[in-house]
């Protein structure tokens, strides 16, 4: 980093694509190639990006939030492994954001895609702001940034009254047709 700093001047931005290609199985990775890829691959600031779904479950969205709690898990815990080497881990929780993941995902239903492609055609947040938050944030080495009120207050309700937010996430589910 000092290096750009002496060559560029004054640097906002910078991405660090060193990188070590592993193409085994976990179960096949030696404990010192994974210590020494996890070195080289993960310096600096890691960025994870999660989804509500990571808090409460959604139906029809089974497998989706399976993995976005298994990143969440995964991220949470990475922050703490990595606390003491000067690499920092964040989950970002964009709020729902109007992008074509839907569209290119697995859907059982062209109706639950096109209600669902509907919902954040019109209550997506635009990426320049979610953007804008990261880069804002970034350098505090945060543990999460929450994007959206949306978000937000089904952060707070779902550490509040899990129950109570499985409920309104059901609710919520029936009336969007999603």
């Amino acid at each position: 980093m000092l290096a750009a700093f002496g060559v560029h001047g004054n640097v906002h931005l910078l991405i660090n694509n060193a990188a070590i290609s592993a193409s085994a199985a976990f179960q096949n990775t030696e404990a010192a190639e994974f210590e020494r890829i996890m070195h080289v691959n993960a310096e600096g600031q890691i960025l994870n990006v999660a989804s509500s779904f990571a808090w409460l479950g959604y139906p029809g969205k089974t497998a989706y939030a399976a993995s976005k709690a298994a990143l969440r898990g995964f991220s949470e815990s990475l922050r703490l492994d990595l606390a003491a080497t000067g690499v920092g881990v964040t989950l970002l929780y964009p709020g729902p954001l109007n992008t074509s993941l839907v569209r290119n995902g697995i859907s059982d239903s062209d109706q639950r895609r096109q209600r669902e492609e509907q919902f954040l055609a019109k209550r997506g947040l635009s990426l320049e702001r979610v953007v804008r938050r990261c880069l804002d944030e970034l350098c505090a080495n945060p543990g999460r940034i929450v994007v959206g009120l949306d978000y937000r207050l089904l952060d707070m309700l779902a550490r509040w009254s899990p129950q109570l937010a499985g409920w309104g996430m059901g609710f919520g589910a029936a009336r969007a047709g999603f």
